[in-house]
């Protein structure tokens, strides 16, 4: 089990950097995901005293919560995207790589 691991992350490592940028993409989406239902206790807890001045900084910082996350979601899914598809084609070709050599060894040994 820990070889596949090993192969499944060996063709993941060819593109660390895009990798890495996934991952930091990804937490940065679950810290921005995660943080909206203060904005919701806030914007509760400024209604009562009719702070007009307070409600609307809630708001505009929690719109501008929301366009960042949804930036942050595109940027995961193409990051994720783009390292998925190219390790996904270095997969490929390796397990077709064995599979011809394997094809030609018998070959070989039948000639």
């Amino acid at each position: 089990m820990l070889n596949l691991y090993r192969t499944y992350y060996g063709f993941l490592m060819k593109y660390k950097w895009r990798f890495v940028a996934f991952f930091v993409f990804l937490l940065m989406y679950a810290v921005a995901e995660s943080i909206q239902p203060y904005f919701y206790k806030l914007l509760i807890d400024a209604i009562p005293g009719r702070n007009f001045d307070l409600i609307l900084q809630i708001l505009v910082v929690f719109f501008g919560v929301r366009i960042v996350r949804l930036l942050l979601n595109v940027l995961t899914y193409w990051t994720g995207d783009n390292v998925l598809l190219a390790s996904a084609r270095d997969a490929r070709l390796a397990v077709f790589k064995k599979i011809q050599d394997f094809i030609m060894y018998r070959m070989v040994a039948a000639a």
